[in-house]
């Protein structure tokens, strides 16, 4: 009996594991494309085209000139937006990270743009539209003509892979 117990408690545990709602993360490592609504921080989840009802915090898109691309851009979409503080920037990826873990507190003034072009190696500390603070750590950027389009339309590809650190309690510390 026993034994009966035991595989019925192992099979609930391996199908309650396989699940899509959100972790409730206020932390992780993703990849932003424009092929998505965008990416809200407190519910740590990249929001579907799909899901025109949810305003994401960001969105991701290519900052362009003409058909050439300049850059990758993040954006803060709808009525209520986010604003965006660049803390620092380094020229590798250890020192990035290095400062990234241990900043501890972002400030509370000074946050403007709602469109900023993004490199690898920054760190932005975003303020959400409902006045949550986050942190970001831009670890990759890609932008591109997508050749997979339709023909006769151009499509400007752009990702970003970045780690966050979101603060659901409204205070600027982490």
């Amino acid at each position: 009996m026993h034994k009966f117990y035991l595989l019925l408690l192992s099979f609930f545990l391996i199908v309650g594991c396989d699940s899509e709602e959100p972790d409730g993360s206020t932390s992780n490592q993703i990849k932003l494309s424009n092929k998505s609504n965008g990416f809200s921080f407190s519910k740590g989840l990249i929001i579907p085209q799909s899901d025109s009802a949810t305003v994401p915090d960001i969105q991701v898109y290519a900052n362009r000139s003409g058909n050439t691309i300049i850059g990758v851009n993040l954006f803060s979409p709808g009525d209520v937006r986010s604003n965006f503080l660049l803390i620092n920037e380094f020229n590798n990826s250890d020192s990035a990270l290095i400062f990234f873990t241990n900043l501890s507190e972002v400030p509370d003034s000074n946050y403007t743009d709602t469109h900023i072009t993004i490199k690898e190696n920054q760190i932005w500390a975003i303020r959400t539209g409902d006045n949550k603070f986050a942190k970001i750590l831009i670890d990759n950027t890609d932008a591109h003509i997508d050749s997979t389009s339709e023909p006769g339309i151009i499509f400007f590809y752009a990702e970003v892979i970045f780690k966050w650190k979101y603060q659901p309690d409204g205070s600027r510390y982490f």
